[in-house]
């Protein structure tokens, strides 16, 4: 059952299921016409969390590269906010309002928090990249103080909040997160999973997020889709795939199966 959100009407005081902002639809994707996932069907709603967890060669990283349109879509399709995006470019991809943060090479460490951020508004209007620095750091009322900093003298969790805070420079409505924890120690790992990334939702955003510390990340999303084989294997509200007494034997054999 794909995930889904709510909304309440001001005429009516009803909740009602908002619509998905992003929809995959039998997507297959690979290499070389070879296909490393298979009939992936996904859905993120606006102000949401959906977290995409699977071992390492469950096709992770190849979901999020077609998306992006780093790799060409195979079969099935990419649906963002009703139109169909499969075939665009990914600057197209970005002009639509899909913002990604790498796992790596996510900031200009020579650079300073502000211009990381000015590099971040590229697709603004010159007059308006102050304007969405001052929402970030009010956003995130640590950045100020390090505004003028170099990012390669950061910690971890202030690098990869500085990463974030860029992507979301041209108020994406999408935001792709490829496995933002990783290197980072536990305490920066609570920070960007239990207060950045709601932070960010709560703006309404839509979130998509790959990250493979599964406890920690299904902790804070609230839909989970579990890749084995470069398929969903398993998918439900994060609380409920927590309280599963098997997921970590899932992983356990999907990780074996792919050694």
């Amino acid at each position: 059952m794909p995930v889904s959100s709510t909304r309440t009407s001001p005429e009516m005081g009803a909740a009602e299921p908002a619509a998905p902002l992003l929809s995959i639809e039998g997507l297959t994707a690979g290499y070389a016409g070879v296909p490393v996932i298979s009939g992936i069907d996904l859905e993120v709603a606006p102000g949401r969390i959906v977290c995409v967890a699977g071992s390492n060669g469950a096709g992770k990283s190849t979901l999020l590269k077609t998306l992006i349109r780093e790799l060409p879509v195979m079969e099935g399709r990419i649906v963002l906010a009703g139109e169909d995006v499969s075939s665009l470019s990914s600057e197209q991809i970005a002009r639509k309002g899909v913002a990604y943060v790498p796992q790596v090479e996510d900031v200009f460490e020579t650079l300073s928090v502000r211009e990381n951020l000015e590099m971040g508004g590229y697709l603004l209007a010159s007059r308006d990249v102050g304007a969405r620095i001052d929402a970030m750091f009010e956003l995130f009322p640590i950045m100020p103080p390090m505004a003028n900093r170099a990012v390669r003298t950061l910690s971890g969790g202030e690098r990869k909040l500085v990463s974030l805070a860029r992507a979301l420079m041209p108020s994406p409505s999408l935001l792709v997160v490829d496995e933002p924890t990783a290197g980072l120690s536990p305490v920066a790992t609570e920070t960007v999973l239990g207060s950045y990334l709601p932070d960010l939702a709560r703006t309404g955003a839509g979130i998509l997020l790959v990250e493979q510390k599964v406890n920690e990340a299904f902790s804070v999303a609230d839909y989970g889709y579990v890749l084995v084989n470069g398929s969903v294997s398993l998918q439900g509200a994060c609380s409920e795939l927590l309280a599963r007494g098997d997921l970590g034997q899932i992983f356990m054999a999907a990780a074996a199966h792919n050694s």
